[in-house]
């Protein structure tokens, strides 16, 4: 506005760079090259200027962006929680009282995908911690405290062979072969590396050779040979030398590639026994107690990860109480009290495989023992597996609950605002170059060229009168278009989930960038608007007449800042100035808002897609008697560790193979797959023997320990001292039990349970449940049957037969029993008085085949956690057997035998919160009550705890079946093309949309809304149109408006008024004693042809 005057300054200059010069309404890009091509560079960087501002606000919606962040800090509120110590440091059998735990931990992470408990890893026991409150689950942590590693050296010991021996105490008829070890620091006589048949049993009645692997414990240096010495149960002294855990215990690893004579059944022995090849190793267990730098837990598998802190001293330390002999036995004691079977095909005569070795065969894929005669596989699979078994050992043993505050570093994830590199970039380059542009223009800008403001009413106006019709109209309808655009794309961007595909790197550009600009150039729009009206606001006034000098030739609202301007315009009464400032505020306020406007989001893809059948089931003569491929273990996990269903299967649902489709899943490692497949649901039907029982004294408390057989058991019972045995007979019909009878010649037949009870007159619970088999002869069923050769009594070792007669295979009893005194029968018999009030359920094993609706995730046919199987009831049919019956005959004894509870010697009261030992109920019982969905026994007791029996019972053995069936009962099929495929819905993430949120674009059209009314009511407020004949920008259109009027005579200005700036002039009065018109006036000068002229002049007809 300046420049022309300064062109007039400087001396004479050409009209185009002077008087008719317009710098204020032309648009921008018009504006800057007129500046340039007039060399006004003050004009050309202040434009430049301004653009860059435009710029800089059109990248500052995109500058401060909310993002996922990882953030660190130092927290005093780390708790931790146990600390390292024995309850009873004097307890020497601590080792010994540990339970099947440690191991069922290690076989459940290793090989079941069981998660690490908290603070342990495969030799590191740390004390678990709590964690700061307030913190994201995403937390990653770093703090120094103590922990334990375990370890295990070994040696592999010079032994070829050994010496056969016969343990009478082990087996009367079976052979051994030891071996004495003798090191520089250990002397160990009679260690067993082989076990021959006992009582010539042979699992494998064609085995000739048998790779055998054997785990055991020993101490050196003791005067005790172990093949020749027998350990009286009684010896405590012996006893406590051997078990010592004070002592230097030691673990012998032995493997052997036994030979052995063909079985002949006429003989009592082997014609030969003897070692092909043997390998032993002698291992020293360690752990020490230092201090770790502890990070957070694996994501994976939740293994504690540490490094030895730098703090830590070196020498060996350990808890008090807990010897590293006591490591080595309670190892031993966890890994027998696990049972996984009788270790498949090295299972060949009557020595059973150790779980320890089992554990290691999986640990090699599965392999046989004899892949560990290579010395270094054994001991580096043999110290894997025990270091794994020890760490769940010592967080069983050495870790105590505490409370303690410690410090540490933790690492979250949090939303954050984060600065874009790319908008600060550009923003950063616009800023400097406006700081440049500022700097130059202070140089080159205009100095004192006139001394009051030339923006008045006499010296500015906006655009072109001709032109403010159609811009008004663009003004009014573009903001209208363009809240129908963002209607329309609303729609769009619901019904699709989004309205346009976009990459990783577009979300900036689409979501903020674009969207700023449109609005901004809206903003400008009706910035320009209200600097137009502010412009023509006093012309307005002096079109109308009789206007005062405040309000027409004085006033000047351009550039003032919004509160001053809206108090002017409302001062002055020029309200259509007050409106068009409103539009302009609600403009201001565009691109804020428009930057909430979009985003991106991951949006699923969904397709149709099938996968294919790979396998059957063949759910007929299947023996589960002895061995059921871990299911019994995997079942134990499920109940007592919150093992999650392994694949394919679901509580009691189990599932075919599927072969993975051949679909490519982007951006994510998994997808949902939704279907309905079939599955089998095994169930117990369950009926209750309301037949009556006779209750007998069976064994009364017997003076030593023995077995005898009893009518009607299994095997052999073990008398034990301070014991009495209680036995129950119950008359079975055939007829109404079964489909066949088990003998044509019969009609009935009886059914003895009994119970070990103490010797007391005290009520004691009993329960068990059974196996029942219905042979021709009599009907049996009396617990759960140990079929190991060693260390049973041989019955059983060879398999169970339920008969086949379509007859109930599993019994379960429950109840209360009093024997209260001899009671006397006439002069010379007495009998004994027993109480008892028991419920006893008869199951038979159904197989249902039902729908179901489930989610898999992808590729690895995983449940997710909404996606669980909801089974459609309606559809569920019987499945028949091979016989065509609908009853199933499995001998389930191997999860009777292998169900075990993880915490060591769990017991329940007996009635009337007496001691435990007045309850004698066996492991599934225990189950009932302490397993995953577990009750207390009082509710299965009775006639009103049948349905709870019943349906806790058959919860039990749907999910163990369910095991059972997808290790043991899968066949592969011969042609894949014949199986049945099945049809689903993947679902896959990684799509990236742009999406309009629906608050935001509310917002907007009203802001729009309300912008489009005011500019209507700004042309009703003014009228613009026929105001002006020219343009008033440059000087010369200025002139020409006063030129020849009153007002620039001497005697209304008076002389040296020129030099007096704006506030001097309305002091001295010199224009607000009058009053102003813009018309047409009446002329004498001679040099006009019409005698009038068209301006601003004072209105006397009314001043």
């Amino acid at each position: 506005m300046l420049v022309p005057w300064k062109e007039l300054q400087q001396g004479p200059s050409p009209a185009d760079k002077s008087l008719l010069l317009d710098y204020v309404s032309p648009m921008v890009p018009t504006a800057l090259w007129q500046a340039i091509k007039n060399r006004h560079w003050a004009v050309a960087l202040s434009i430049t200027g301004h653009l860059l501002i435009l710029g800089t606000t059109v990248f500052s919606t995109g500058l401060l962006i909310l993002e996922s962040t990882e953030v660190t800090k130092t927290s005093q509120d780390f708790g931790i929680k146990n600390e390292f110590r024995v309850k009873d440091p004097k307890d020497v059998d601590l080792a010994f009282k540990v339970g099947p735990a440690a191991a069922q931990l290690y076989y459940g992470i290793h090989f079941q995908g069981l998660q690490y408990p908290a603070g342990t890893s495969e030799n590191l026991i740390l004390p678990e911690l709590q964690l700061p409150n307030g913190v994201s689950d995403d937390l990653n942590y770093t703090l120094t405290t103590e922990g334990i590693r375990v370890g295990l050296d070994c040696e592999i010991l010079p032994i070829t062979n050994g010496t056969e021996a016969r343990m009478p105490w082990k087996s009367i008829l079976g052979s051994f072969i030891v071996t004495n070890i003798s090191t520089s620091d250990c002397k160990i006589n009679g260690v067993t590396i082989g076990v021959g048949p006992d009582h010539n049993y042979y699992h494998r009645k064609n085995a000739t050779q048998n790779y055998q692997g054997l785990f055991g414990v020993y101490p050196c240096n003791v005067d005790w040979n172990f093949a020749t010495q027998y350990l009286q149960a009684n010896d405590t002294d012996k006893r406590d030398m051997i078990q010592d855990v004070y002592a230097d215990q030691r673990i012998v690893l032995s493997v052997a590639d036994l030979r052995v004579a063909p079985w002949n059944i006429s003989k009592a022995n082997a014609d030969y026994f003897y070692a092909q090849e043997v390998k032993v190793a002698l291992c020293k267990p360690r752990y020490n107690l230092q201090f770790f730098d502890v990070q957070a837990a694996s994501l994976v598998n939740n293994s504690a990860r540490a490094v030895l802190s730098s703090i830590s001293k070196s020498g060996r330390k350990l808890v008090s109480g807990l010897p590293v002999g006591a490591v080595a036995r309670g190892v031993e004691t966890a890994s027998k009290a696990l049972y996984l079977g009788p270790g498949g095909e090295d299972y060949a005569l009557s020595q059973v495989v150790p779980t320890f070795f089992q554990l290691m065969s999986m640990k090699n894929d599965n392999s046989s023992v004899g892949a560990f005669l290579d010395p270094d596989f054994l001991i580096e699979t043999g110290t894997s597996v025990f270091n794994g078994i020890a760490a769940q050992l010592m967080r069983q043993l050495a870790l105590q609950p505490m409370e303690k505050q410690v410090a540490g570093n933790i690492s979250y994830v949090e939303n954050r605002l984060h600065v874009k590199a790319q908008s600060t970039g550009f923003m950063c380059a616009f800023l400097a170059l406006l700081t440049l542009i500022a700097v130059g223009t202070i140089f080159v800008r205009p100095r004192d060229v006139v001394p009051h403001e030339p923006g008045s009413a006499a010296t500015t106006a906006a655009i072109l009168a001709a032109s403010t019709r159609w811009f008004l109209c663009v003004t009014i309808v573009l903001p209208l278009l363009l809240i129908a655009a963002l209607e329309i794309v609303q729609r769009l961007s619901d019904t699709n989930t989004g309205f346009v595909d976009i990459g990783p790197s577009d979300s900036i550009v689409l979501a903020t960038y674009i969207p700023a600009a449109v609005v901004l150039g809206v903003a400008s729009m009706y910035s320009a608007v209200e600097f137009m009206v502010a412009v023509f606001a006093p012309f307005h006034a002096l079109k109308k007449g009789r206007a005062p000098a405040e309000r027409s030739i004085s006033l000047n609202m351009v550039g003032k800042l919004l509160p001053h301007a809206a108090f002017m315009s409302f001062k002055t009464r020029h309200f259509a100035v007050l409106v068009a400032l409103l539009a302009n505020f609600i403009g201001s306020f565009l691109t804020i808002v428009i930057s909430g406007l979009y985003s991106a989001i991951n949006v699923p893809e969904v397709q149709d897609l099938a996968i294919q059948q790979l396998d059957t089931f063949n759910f007929n003569n299947v023996d589960l008697s002895l061995s059921d491929n871990q299911a019994a273990a995997i079942d134990s996990l499920i109940e007592y560790l919150d093992l999650d269903y392994p694949q394919w299967t679901h509580e009691g649902l189990v599932y075919n193979h599927f072969k993975p489709p051949q679909v490519k899943i982007e951006n994510s490692t998994e997808a949902p797959f939704t279907i309905n497949v079939p599955a089998y649901r095994p169930k117990l039907n369950c009926t209750t023997v309301v037949e009556k029982r006779e209750a007998k004294m069976v064994m009364v408390d017997a003076k030593g320990n023995y077995t005898q057989t009893i009518p009607g058991q299994n095997g052999f019972t073990e008398a034990i001292q301070g014991y009495m045995q209680v036995g129950f007979n119950t008359t079975l019909d055939y007829a109404k039990w079964c489909e066949r009878s088990p003998n044509k010649n019969l009609t009935e037949n009886w059914w003895q349970e009994s119970f070990l009870m103490p010797y007391t007159s005290n009520p004691v619970y009993v329960g068990q449940a059974s196996i029942m088999q219905w042979g021709s002869q009599s009907i049996s069923g009396n617990g759960a049957i140990n079929t190991n050769p060693t260390t049973g009594d041989g019955y059983g070792a060879n398999g169970l037969s339920t008969g086949n007669n379509g007859c109930p295979t599993f019994a379960l009893t429950l109840g209360t029993v009093q024997v209260k005194s001899l009671k006397q029968i006439g002069k010379s018999s007495a009998k004994w008085d027993i109480d008892y009030d028991l419920e006893t359920l008869m199951c038979y094993q159904n197989l249902e085949r039902v729908e179901t609706n489930l989610t898999w995730s992808l590729p690895d046919f995983q449940f997710t956690s909404s996606g669980k199987p909801k089974v459609d009831e309606s559809t569920a049919t019987l499945v028949r057997n091979g016989t065509g019956s609908y009853r199933y005959e499995y001998a389930i004894n191997a999860w009777l035998e292998g169900l075990s509870d993880s915490v060591y010697n769990r017991t329940i009261p007996g009635p009337n919160s007496t001691s435990p030992a007045y309850a004698n109920i066996d492991q599934f019982i225990s189950a009932l009550v302490h397993g995953k969905a577990g009750r207390p026994l009082e509710e299965y007791l009775g006639e009103g705890g049948r349905e709870n029996a019943a349906k806790g019972a058959s919860r039990l053995y749907e999910v163990y079946m369910a095991q059972a069936m997808s290790l043991n009962m899968r066949g592969n099929a011969t042609d894949g093309t014949r199986l049945p495929s099945y049809n689903g819905t993947l679902t896959t993430s990684g799509h990236r949309r742009l999406k309009q949120n629906k608050p935001t674009k509310i917002a907007l059209q009203a802001m729009l809304a309300t912008m489009v009314v005011c500019a209507i009511a700004t042309t009703q407020l003014m009228e613009v149109r026929g105001v002006l004949p020219h343009n008033p920008c440059s000087i010369a259109g200025t002139a020409t408006l006063l030129a020849g009027g009153e007002m620039t005579t001497p005697e209304f200005v008076p002389p040296g008024s020129e030099w007096r700036n704006d506030g001097e002039l309305a002091q001295s009065g010199v224009f607000s004693r009058s009053l102003y018109t813009l018309k047409y006036w009446d002329t004498t000068d001679s040099y006009m042809r019409e005698k009038q002229r068209y301006g601003v002049d004072v209105d006397r007809a009314i001043g």
